[in-house]
């Protein structure tokens, strides 16, 4: 397949007929229907991905060597996606979704300025990021909080 893949560019092919007429197998049928140059397919396979999964990571705006780093620790690209726009490394992310908290949640907490011991801290205190930062902005930590009867759910909105 490699002789092959080297008479072809994927993208910039000018000759549709030169493309038909090689006996490609369906994975370079699908690198080519997802519109990756030869050199760029290459890429991703070298990494261990095959077209599907490359489109997907390069869809959410990976490189290969990123998408690598958030697969090796069990993500997905969708939610590598939503850990990274919330402000996450690959291992900070890892060790949040440790503690049990998902990609929305952690951001919460995170976007609060908590840092994960922290935020398990009021998290299993009961307090929600909000109320965890009124108690806090209060010199309170968490069982002092909660021993003074501090709100641990957000006031209702109007």
């Amino acid at each position: 397949m490699d002789e092959e893949w080297e008479q072809l560019d994927f993208v910039d092919e000018a000759d549709e007929a030169q493309f038909s007429s090689l006996p490609l197998d369906d994975e370079a049928e699908h690198w080519r229907f997802f519109q990756f140059t030869t050199e760029q397919a290459k890429e991703w396979q070298s990494l261990g991905f095959g077209p599907d999964d490359a489109y997907n990571w390069q869809f959410f705006q990976f490189t290969t060597e990123q998408a690598k780093e958030w697969q090796s620790l069990g993500f997905g690209p969708d939610d590598a996606y939503i850990w990274r726009v919330g402000g996450f490394t690959p291992r900070e992310a890892d060790e949040w979704r440790a503690s049990d908290f998902d990609a929305d949640k952690a951001g919460d907490w995170h976007l609060a300025g908590f840092t994960l011991p922290e935020a398990s801290s009021w998290r299993d205190a009961g307090f929600t990021p909000d109320t965890a930062e009124e108690a806090r902005k209060q010199g309170l930590d968490p069982a002092t909080a909660a021993q003074a009867g501090v709100r641990r759910t957000p006031k209702e909105r109007p």
